[in-house]
């Protein structure tokens, strides 16, 4: 019988667990790596004109005009976005010169901090233990996600509302003991096998508890209004 760790799905899935900013980093280079040296259009030419300003008066970034609406504006009427990429390319251009694949490269970076700041917001995992939701914005107050990935080779659905988790979906991969804090566990809660519709026991108090799970199985946790 073939063992389904040493598969190449087992491998890249265990691989994923252990090593989440990676792959994260690795799905934005096959991504975005393609266009490396695409060359620099539509409103791409706003930020590097920012950035070659900034590079002459770096305190003085909008101080030009520019000719976007068909006649000359001041800079500061035609992009209304806060100059902070375009010092980011100016650092890059400082050093590499104006190349787009160092200045796509530059920006493939703040695609990654943005993907792993995210993926951090929502779900933090150690071996064994979960967090959900650790620094939900406020301006995410309500929102679902599907297909998070956490250590322990855990896959979750995410719900909320209100700030909170409402329902969480579990997928195990293997059998153990799952330590989960959520504020699903702020007030009545119920915890489902979904197979078999049975509750599963819960142990510890207040927003962190912990279940047996067991490989193979989905658990449904659902805040209970």
């Amino acid at each position: 019988m073939r063992n389904e760790a040493t598969s190449l799905p087992g491998r890249i899935s265990a691989s994923a667990e252990k090593h989440p900013l990676a792959t994260i980093g690795l799905f934005i280079l096959l991504a975005l790596g393609p266009f490396l040296n695409k060359a620099v259009h539509i409103d791409d030419s706003l930020f590097v004109w920012t950035a070659e300003q900034i590079l002459k008066h770096p305190a003085d970034f909008f101080g030009f005009d520019v000719n976007w609406y068909g006649s000359a504006d001041s800079m500061a009427s035609v992009d209304c976005n806060p100059p902070t990429f375009s010092y980011l390319l100016a650092g890059v251009m400082a050093l590499f010169g104006e190349r787009e694949m160092f200045l796509h490269a530059a920006m493939m970076l703040v695609a990654f901090g943005a993907a792993a700041g995210i993926s951090e917001m929502l779900v933090q995992s150690q071996s064994g233990s979960i967090h959900i939701l650790p620094a939900l914005p406020a301006v995410w107050p309500e929102g679902q996600v599907r297909g998070l990935r956490a250590r322990g080779d855990v896959t979750l659905d995410i719900v909320w509302s209100a700030g909170k988790a409402r329902e969480i979906t579990l997928y195990t991969s293997h059998a153990g003991r799952l330590s989960i804090r959520s504020t699903v566990f702020s007030g009545r809660f119920s915890v489902v096998d979904l197979a078999s519709g049975r509750k599963v026991p819960v142990a510890g108090t207040g927003m962190r508890r912990t279940i047996n799970v067991k490989r193979g199985k989905r658990y449904v946790l659902t805040a209970v209004s």
